[in-house]
C-alpha cells in the first residue's frame, strides 16, 4: 500500500470513528430549543394540560444552517386538560437529524400530569412522559479509505464490515414536578430515568440522565387570583432561568420576556459566564433574541441564536419557529375549578 493510500485510508478511518463518536456525543446530550416555554411538556411533563382548553404545538428548528450537513429539529404536540379532573394527558413527537449519514433520533411519547392544591396561593403539579425511542444512522453514507485510489479517486463499494445495527429502538423515561402561585413559578425535571443504552455496536454507551431546574417570575397586571385582567390588555416583564446538567455537560440559560399583547419579545443569555472548559474557553453559547405574537387562539414564535461560542457565526446560527393553535373547548362550558393558568410565558 502507497504512502498517499495509507495516509488516505487512516484519514478515512478517523473521519468515521469521528462521525460515530460525534453521534453518540451529539445524543449523549439532548436537542436544544431557544423557545423554552413554546411547547411546555417537552420542557416538563408536569406541565401537560397547562391551559384551560386543548392546545396543538409545531415547533421546528435548524441548527448552523450554513454548515454542511446541518442540525435539523422537529416537534409535534397536543395536550388536553380535563375540565372536572385534576389532570392533564397528551402525545409528544420529536425528531431530530443531523451528520453526513442521516444521523437521526425518533421518539414519541405519551404524557400525563396530575395537579393539587397546596394552600391557598400555590398549587403543585407532577407528570410523567414514557417514550418509545427510534436511532438510526446510514453508514451507506460514509467514505472509507479502501473506496479511494491512490490518487485519490473515488473507486467503488467499500469492503470493510460493519457489524452494528442501523436502527435501534428504546424505552424511555422522563419526570417532571412543577409550582406555582400567581406570579412565580419553580420546576424540576429528571430525564432519562433509566439510562438506555444508545450504542449501535452491541456495545454499552448509556444515555446520562439530565436534570434541569426552571424558575421565574411575571410582573405585571396580575389579579388576586393569578389571571391576567379582562379590561386590559396583557401587560408583563417575565425574568426567567433554566439550567440543567447532563454528566459532565452544564447550561445555564437566562432570560426575560417582554409582552405588550398580542406583541412579546424575548432575550436570553445561554453559557455559563464564570471559569473556562477544558480547551480554555468560556463556557457560553448563545445569545438569543426571540420575536412573538399571540392571541386567546394562535401563537406564533421565530427566534434567532447569535453564536458567542468558538465557533463564532461561521455556521449561520439557528433559526427556530414555533405555532401553537388552542381549541376553543372553553367556549363549550369545560372552564376548570383546577386548572389555574400557570405564569409561565407562552413561548
Amino acid at each position: 500500500m502507497t504512502k498517499l493510500k495509507r495516509t488516505t485510508y487512516r484519514n478515512g478511518t478517523i473521519l468515521l470513528l469521528l462521525s460515530l463518536l460525534t453521534f453518540q456525543q451529539t445524543f449523549a446530550q439532548d436537542a436544544q430549543s431557544s423557545q423554552i416555554y413554546s411547547m411546555p411538556m417537552h420542557l416538563n411533563p408536569a406541565l401537560t394540560g397547562n391551559e384551560e382548553f386543548s392546545s396543538g404545538y409545531f415547533n421546528y428548528r435548524i441548527q448552523y444552517p450554513e454548515a454542511t450537513h446541518p442540525y435539523y429539529s422537529m416537534r409535534f404536540a397536543a395536550d388536553y386538560a380535563f375540565a372536572k379532573k385534576p389532570m392533564g394527558v397528551g402525545v409528544i413527537m420529536s425528531h431530530d437529524r443531523s451528520g453526513p449519514g442521516n444521523l437521526s433520533r425518533t421518539w414519541i411519547g405519551g404524557l400525563y400530569s396530575y395537579r393539587m392544591k397546596i394552600n391557598k396561593e400555590w398549587r403543585l403539579r407532577t407528570g410523567v412522559n414514557a417514550s418509545a425511542v427510534f436511532q438510526s444512522s446510514n453508514f451507506d453514507n460514509y467514505i472509507f479509505g479502501d473506496q479511494i485510489s491512490d490518487n485519490g479517486n473515488f473507486i467503488g463499494a467499500s469492503q470493510e464490515n460493519l457489524s452494528g445495527k442501523e436502527t435501534i429502538i428504546y424505552p424511555d423515561v422522563h419526570l417532571g414536578a412543577y409550582a406555582h402561585n400567581g406570579a412565580a413559578w419553580f420546576g424540576l425535571t429528571v430525564e432519562h430515568i433509566t439510562q438506555p443504552n444508545q450504542s449501535f455496536m452491541d456495545g454499552d454507551s448509556r444515555l446520562p440522565r439530565k436534570y434541569s431546574v426552571q424558575a421565574g417570575y411575571k410582573f405585571g397586571f396580575i389579579n388576586a387570583n393569578g389571571r391576567v385582567l379582562k379590561q386590559l390588555k396583557e401587560f408583563s416583564i417575565t425574568p426567567m432561568l433554566l439550567y440543567w446538567m447532563q454528566s459532565s455537560f452544564r447550561r445555564l440559560e437566562l432570560g426575560a420576556h417582554f409582552v405588550y399583547e398580542p406583541i412579546m419579545l424575548g432575550f436570553w443569555y445561554r453559557g455559563i459566564p464564570i471559569g473556562k472548559n477544558e480547551f480554555g474557553y468560556l463556557n457560553q453559547d448563545a445569545l438569543v433574541f426571540l420575536f412573538g405574537v399571540y392571541t386567546r387562539d394562535i401563537q406564533f414564535g421565530y427566534s434567532y441564536d447569535y453564536l458567542i461560542s468558538p465557533l463564532g457565526q461561521a455556521p449561520g446560527g439557528a433559526h427556530e419557529i414555533t405555532l401553537k393553535i388552542n381549541f376553543g373547548f372553553y367556549r363549550m362550558g369545560l372552564r376548570s375549578n383546577y386548572n389555574k393558568r400557570i405564569p409561565n410565558p407562552r413561548l
